[in-house]
C-alpha cells in the first residue's frame, strides 16, 4: 500500500514538472507596441495609417500574437485609432512600463515608431500630441525591459541619430533615414507588405526573415529614386552587431563580417521558427551613405 502511495507520488510530481516546462515554453512570445506620430499631410497621414495597419494585421494574422502583448498607440486623427489608445509620451511610457513587468526571460520585444521627428540640439524628437519624446527618453524607457531579443524601429527622419542609444547586445535597431536626411521616409511602406508577401523569402527556406523585408523595402526606395533621377534623401540603416554603426546592405552580412546576421535569424513576432544564417541574394545596387558601414562596392 504505502509503495502504490509513493509511486503515486512520484507521478504526480512528474507529471507538475512536465506541465510547468510546458508552460514555461508556451509562454516565450512577443510583445509589441506600434506607435504612430503626428502627421500634418493627409496623405502622408493615409499612407503611415495604412502601414500601422498592416503590420497590426502581420502580427494578429501572420505572426500569432495574442492581443494582450499587442499595443497600438496613435495620433486621434490616424485612420486606425480604433486599433488602441493615443500616443502621447505618457501613454508610450506606461505602454514600456507594462511590458517591462510582463516580459519573461525568452520573449522578444518589438518597438515600432512610424512619423515624423527632427533633430534640435542633437537629440531626435518623436512629434507625438502633447510634448515630443526625445531619442533618450526612449533608450531610458526601454532599459529596464530585460527579453530575449529586442527590435527597435523608428522610421522617421534623421532617425541614425539615435543609433548609438539604442543599440545593444541581441538587439536589432532599424532607422528610416540617416541622421543628415530630415525629409519624410517611406520605410514602412514597403517594409510592412514584404513581411507578409511570400515573395520576399529570397533564400526560399519558407519563411520571410526581418533581413530579406529589409532588403526589399530598402532596394524598393532605391528604386524610387533611381527611376525617378532624384537624388536620395532617405536611406533605412540596419545595426544588429552592437557597434553602433548601421550598415545600409546588411544582406551582404556574409561578405562584409558586419550587421545582418542576427536580423537573418529573426522573424518578427515569431520565437520559434527556424532560421537559416546564410547571405540574402542581392541585386548588387549600389547605396550611398553617411554613418552607414560602406559595404557596398
Amino acid at each position: 500500500m504505502m509503495l502504490r502511495f509513493r509511486t503515486a507520488i512520484a507521478l504526480l510530481l512528474l507529471l507538475l514538472l512536465f506541465g510547468l516546462g510546458t508552460t514555461t515554453a508556451e509562454a516565450s512570445q512577443p510583445h509589441v507596441l506600434l506607435v504612430g506620430g503626428i502627421n500634418g499631410d493627409p496623405d502622408q497621414l493615409r499612407e503611415k495609417s495604412q502601414s500601422i495597419s498592416r503590420l497590426h494585421q502581420y502580427f494578429t494574422d501572420v505572426a500569432k500574437v495574442p492581443a494582450s502583448n499587442l499595443t497600438v498607440l496613435t495620433e486621434p486623427d490616424s485612420l486606425v485609432h480604433h486599433l488602441g489608445g493615443t500616443s502621447t509620451r505618457d501613454a508610450l511610457f506606461q505602454s514600456l512600463k507594462t511590458i517591462a513587468s510582463h516580459v519573461e526571460p525568452g520573449d522578444d520585444v518589438i518597438f515600432y515608431f512610424v512619423g515624423q521627428a527632427n533633430i534640435v540640439n542633437e537629440k531626435l524628437r518623436f512629434n507625438l500630441p502633447g510634448p515630443d519624446l526625445t531619442h533618450e527618453d526612449l533608450a531610458v524607457a526601454l532599459a529596464p525591459i530585460q527579453a530575449a531579443r529586442m527590435l527597435i524601429v523608428l522610421d522617421c527622419p534623421g532617425a541614425g541619430l539615435a543609433t548609438a542609444s539604442l543599440t545593444g547586445p541581441n538587439r536589432i535597431f532599424i532607422a528610416g533615414a540617416r541622421s543628415d536626411q530630415p525629409h519624410s521616409t517611406r520605410f514602412s511602406q514597403f517594409f510592412s507588405v514584404a513581411l507578409g508577401d511570400r515573395a520576399s523569402d529570397l533564400d526560399n527556406d519558407g519563411h520571410v526573415s526581418l533581413l530579406e523585408a529589409f532588403q526589399i523595402a530598402a532596394q524598393n526606395i532605391d528604386a524610387i529614386y533611381r527611376d525617378q533621377r532624384l537624388m536620395k534623401n532617405e536611406t533605412p540603416l540596419l545595426e544588429d552587431d552592437n557597434d553602433a554603426e548601421p550598415s545600409q546592405a546588411p544582406w551582404r552580412f556574409a561578405s562584409t563580417g558586419k550587421d545582418g546576421r542576427l536580423a537573418a535569424a529573426y522573424f518578427p513576432g515569431n520565437t520559434s521558427t527556424p532560421a537559416r544564417q546564410e547571405e540574402a541574394p542581392t541585386e548588387g545596387r549600389n547605396n550611398n551613405g553617411g554613418e552607414a558601414h560602406e559595404d557596398s562596392p
